[in-house]
């Protein structure tokens, strides 16, 4: 393994203003993504990271909720440990921020970020997963079923280590952090690669304590997210989608509200606007073609709840130029 033993470390810092921005960055480096901005603002989002070989670690941080699909590429795993106090929506499943959560590679990922979500994650290879020997063999196949995939956080293990990681990227970034002096990468790799160690561990030695609790039919949000996709350019109502999926709209609102935590009608406005911003963006088409295309008939009401969502108005994103500050 090529690290550095005298190299100082230098965080790498990314930020983005909407969630295109990031979708576009992550299918870059070769995740397959989507992702919708869930409420109200102009959202900006940040990825501090450092990478090795085999292994990046980042500190990340959304302003607003997110609803975003994943897939990662093949041989990488992802550790999340979540630096704020929020919970998360994870593959259908409720976790406290008292859970490690692991991605794999070979199935899609589908979370819910609540506003102010603060975590670091870990990408790592499996390859060095083998070589370091980060946690038992018996419990990586386990991590196949998605069930299996979660393990609880143990205190003071991980404040402790999560005070050590906010120290190295305070310095990382520049500033003056407690530790003092230079941070090189040697040290900083042996530190993450024993601190997960120590996590998972004390997890693997609680296991069972705490379980996710599964959402609510996720499997009919799943068939109601498909069926909003293929009719954005259709004027359907909450009513339609209900009958179409065959259940009531009770049945349809809780699944909902359980897993994305916003009603039917509240996802597919989002889904609508998501669409016509990207229309703005990436084509040659009207505001007014856009709105009215996606059944949006009363252009002061669709201004109104485009610019609540985004922060902006759609003549701001389709007309960026013009709206820039000189």
């Amino acid at each position: 393994m090529d690290i550095n033993p005298s190299k100082e470390i230098e965080i790498s810092r990314v930020s983005f203003s909407d969630i295109d921005q990031m979708v576009e960055w992550s299918q870059g480096l070769g995740w397959d993504n989507i992702g919708t901005q869930l409420t109200a603002g102009a959202n900006q989002i940040c990825f501090d990271s450092f990478a090795f070989p085999g292994l990046v670690v980042g500190h990340y941080c959304v302003q607003q909720s997110i609803h975003n699909v994943f897939a990662l590429p093949d041989g990488m795993v992802i550790f999340d440990i979540c630096r704020a106090k929020l919970p998360l929506v994870w593959c259908s499943r409720h976790l406290p921020p008292t859970l490690l959560g692991i991605a794999r590679s070979g199935r899609e990922h589908e979370v819910v970020l609540h506003a102010g979500w603060d975590c670091y994650e870990f990408m790592v290879s499996e390859d060095l997963i083998r070589r370091t020997e980060l946690f038992p063999l018996d419990f990586y196949v386990e991590t196949t079923q998605l069930e299996r995939a979660f393990l609880p956080l143990m205190e003071p293990i991980t404040s402790q280590f999560l005070q050590r990681m906010d120290a190295f990227f305070h310095q990382g970034r520049g500033a003056n952090g407690p530790l003092g002096g230079a941070v090189d990468e040697a040290r900083f790799f042996d530190f993450i690669i024993h601190g997960l160690q120590q996590v998972i561990d004390a997890g693997l030695s609680a296991r069972g304590s705490l379980k996710p609790k599964p959402a609510r039919r996720p499997e009919l949000v799943t068939k109601g997210r498909d069926f909003i996709s293929a009719h954005l350019t259709t004027d359907f109502s909450v009513d339609d989608m209900a009958q179409a999926l065959g259940v009531s709209y009770r049945v349809l609102n809780y699944a909902f509200r359980d897993s994305l935590g916003m009603s039917p009608y509240q996802y597919i406005l989002t889904q609508k606007l998501h669409a016509i911003r990207r229309q703005l963006k990436f084509s040659d088409v009207s505001v007014t073609e856009a709105c009215v295309s996606h059944g949006f008939y009363t252009p002061s009401r669709f201004a109104r709840q485009y610019s609540h969502l985004f922060g902006e108005l759609p003549s701001a994103t389709r007309y960026p130029d013009r709206w820039r500050v000189a």
